[in-house]
């Protein structure tokens, strides 16, 4: 069952050491990390973290998430690993190691931050503003405030309230055919 998963599936037992792993890492054939400290293939950044992080399901029984960070050729290669603590007759004997590449992820929310930051720069430095509206037509984002308004008091406000009473019904109109 664990063969035709593209996670890496591990067991280690109490003295964090493999018993069954159902993908090898690379240039190690599973044979070779049988048997070795989980530990000693972490990079070293992440040793202690993850070697508290392990101590700690196992003493408590709380599974734990965490991530660590491998260098590869063509850049970082990212993982997170759920650890789940084995138990047999009520006695925690181990943990089970369930390890994702998240790679593509962590790629995918560092180009969504410098996608953000790039739109920051552009609107706050703006000489016109710039104004996200929802469905409803309020507010959700405006770069600056007109002279006499803040911001924040405009956030969730439809648009067609900040015209004039009379004017309101007419720019609501404007607003929705846009």
């Amino acid at each position: 069952m664990t063969a035709n998963s593209p996670d890496r599936v591990t067991t280690i037992d109490s003295e964090l050491r493999i018993e069954f792993m159902n993908h090898a890492s690379p240039d190690l054939s599973v044979q070779e990390l049988i048997g070795a400290s989980i530990l000693d293939h972490l990079p070293d950044d992440d040793r202690s973290r993850v070697e508290d992080i392990l101590e700690k399901v196992l003493e408590s029984g709380e599974p734990a998430t965490y991530e660590t960070c491998f260098d590869a050729e063509d850049g970082k290669i990212y993982y997170e690993t759920r650890a789940v603590a084995r138990v047999e007759r009520g006695e925690r004997v181990g943990l089970t190691l369930h390890t994702r590449n998240i790679t593509e992820r962590k790629q995918a929310e560092a180009a969504l931050r410098e996608s953000e930051a790039r739109w920051r720069t552009v609107t706050e430095n703006s000489p016109d503003h710039v104004i996200l509206l929802d469905t409803d037509l309020r507010i959700q984002f405006v770069n600056y405030a007109a002279p006499g308004l803040a911001v924040r008091e405009l956030i969730g406000k439809p648009l067609y309230s900040l015209a004039a009473e009379e004017q309101q019904a007419r720019v609501r109109q404007i607003l929705e055919r846009a």
